[in-house]
């Protein structure tokens, strides 16, 4: 983990170049490493506490508040997501927190009907759903080289 320090805090560090070793403190905290596993807990606090502030300055006060996960940090699970889960649940008891299978964006869609006072009904929210869930695959698809395939 030495070298991973003096990775981060070198001259031409930046954003992408540490999220690229997310996987690498993943793993090595699997593995008990405990620099690792305290990287991922500091972190997971961190985070914790913007979500908290987010709630707060929020216009949720009342019944559930959901709170979406989502990005592949968040898929390795472990301590990270068990610290971040308390962390937000300790300070926002009514904290609805979940993983997202869709992407950002789609929660934004979604608020952005609800705010305009549109319905959404089972059946539109299955189309935003499939749909986004098309579009994810297309992406990755055309990631890979395959390109996209006629009438998906």
């Amino acid at each position: 983990m030495k070298g991973v320090v003096t990775l981060i805090y070198s001259a031409g560090s930046n954003v992408k170049r540490v999220a690229d070793l997310a996987p690498l403190v993943f793993e090595a905290s699997r593995r008990k490493d405990e620099v690792a596993t305290r990287i991922l807990v500091e972190a997971a606090r961190e985070l914790a506490q913007c979500a908290v502030v987010a709630v707060e300055k929020s216009t949720f006060r009342s019944g559930r508040i959901p709170i979406f996960l989502s990005g592949g940090v968040f898929k390795n699970g472990g301590i990270f997501l068990e610290v971040l889960r308390e962390g937000i649940e300790r300070r926002v008891p009514a904290a609805d927190v979940k993983l997202s299978e869709l992407r950002p964006v789609i929660g934004a869609l979604l608020l952005a009907f609800e705010r305009a006072g549109l319905l959404l009904t089972a059946k539109v929210l299955s189309t935003i759903r499939s749909s986004a869930m098309r579009f994810q695959e297309a992406l990755y698809a055309k990631k890979r080289g395959e390109g996209l395939v006629e009438g998906t």
